[in-house]
């Protein structure tokens, strides 16, 4: 986009699988793997969720996914497949149409599950409410589809590279954070922006990051708070994700004046906010261990990963 529009930058994804998260607890437990997981593996899938997608093609089953949402781009043979509609309003008999082995979800889509149990079509949900659930739920969809040994590898080649930001940030001064989920752009000035609380996903990452969030209250997953009040919350660095952005040097400077209208603040007066705009900064999914870096590199510039 050329332009910004007067609009919230707050993606389908967000509010489905992050927003969501703040409506009931996260479990961070040992994810189950289905009894019916030993069965034939599914050679007809359908995902809910782009996270799921991104899961399936990592373990070398996107050939067996015959359908997924509209917002499922990710890899690029994803986009190609047969859409069913959104992520809280999938197209049930397009579903059906497809006449999958087993649907993957995730647990926000309640009221999905009781249409697909009503239309007898199997699913399996999985939980991505943070980054050790999003973990877990590799090991459940590897089961399922037959692919124990690739899910092994995937979740041991994302913590090897968590145990490398952890070595990184190791006895290093932790800066205050605040990260900007969604908020109204091209307005010119900062309103209505949803920041994130203590939340199990960017919190989490703030933590594993080597930083501190700058917002306490433990009652909201994701506040929101006026101009008035990020000054009062003054954070050292801040984290925008604007993943519908185009990343052009126009609309990028037009992000960082908008922050200018908060001068005051740690973090712009240091010019340490920092914009992120890839796609995948809204997906909880695999490749939260992008984020995880890229958070790290903002907080701890001379961070060395090994």
């Amino acid at each position: 986009m050329g332009n910004l529009p007067h609009i919230r930058i707050l993606t389908v994804v967000l509010v489905g699988a992050i927003l969501a998260m703040g409506c009931r607890p996260a479990r961070q437990e040992p994810a189950e793997v289905p009894a019916s997981a030993g069965d034939e593996p599914p050679a007809r899938i359908v995902s809910l969720a782009p996270s799921i997608t991104e899961i399936l093609f990592e373990l070398g089953v996107g050939d067996r996914v015959v359908g997924n949402t509209d917002y499922c781009d990710y890899p690029a043979e994803a986009a190609g497949k047969t859409k069913i509609g959104g992520y809280y309003d999938p197209n049930f008999e397009g579903i059906v149409a497809l006449q999958p082995d087993v649907v993957f979800l995730l647990e926000e889509h309640d009221p999905v599950k009781k249409v697909l149990d009503d239309l007898h079509v199997r699913y399996v949900e999985v939980n991505h409410r943070g980054v050790a659930n999003i973990l877990g739920s590799i090991k459940v969809i590897g089961a399922v589809c037959g692919r124990e040994k690739e899910a092994a590898e995937l979740t041991r080649g994302l913590q090897k590279r968590i145990d490398r930001v952890d070595r990184a940030v190791a006895g290093r001064k932790r800066p205050t954070v605040l990260v900007s989920v969604g908020r109204n752009m091209g307005t010119g000035s900062l309103s209505d922006v949803y920041i994130a609380g203590q939340d199990p996903f960017y919190n989490v990452l703030v933590g594993m990051a080597g930083g501190t969030n700058v917002y306490t209250d433990t009652r909201i997953a994701f506040p929101m708070v006026s101009r008035e009040g990020i000054l009062r919350l003054d954070p050292d660095v801040i984290i925008d994700l604007v993943a519908d952005l185009e990343p052009t040097a126009e609309n990028l400077a037009r992000v960082r004046q908008e922050w200018d209208g908060v001068g005051s603040v740690k973090a712009v007066r240091s010019g340490r906010v920092h914009i992120f705009t890839e796609d995948y900064v809204t997906v909880p999914g695999p490749r939260f261990v992008l984020i995880l870096e890229m958070i790290t590199k903002a907080l701890h510039p001379k961070a060395e990963f090994e």
